[in-house]
């Protein structure tokens, strides 16, 4: 489609934000991502077909007040 896109978010300082990081790579997709002192949150979803059956969710939960406003300001100047 001709589409240009980008990922925009928060990962931590942490293994699974490193394998984040690589796996974007290898796929070509486009990151502006923010690295946090916190943990990477996990999220995996078990599904039956089209049906979500259960979330589980890890990691800390914060506020990424700061980050949020740094995103903020990333998406006013694109």
């Amino acid at each position: 489609m001709g589409s240009k896109v980008e990922l925009i978010g928060v990962a931590g300082k942490d293994e699974a934000g490193r394998e984040l990081k690589e796996l974007l790579k290898t796929k070509a997709i486009k990151t502006s991502l923010t690295y946090s002192d916190k943990t990477t949150v996990h999220k995996l979803r078990l599904s039956a077909g089209q049906q979500q059956l259960l979330r589980l969710d890890k990691g800390e939960i914060f506020l990424i007040k700061e980050t949020g406003l740094q995103l903020k300001v990333f998406l006013e100047k694109n």
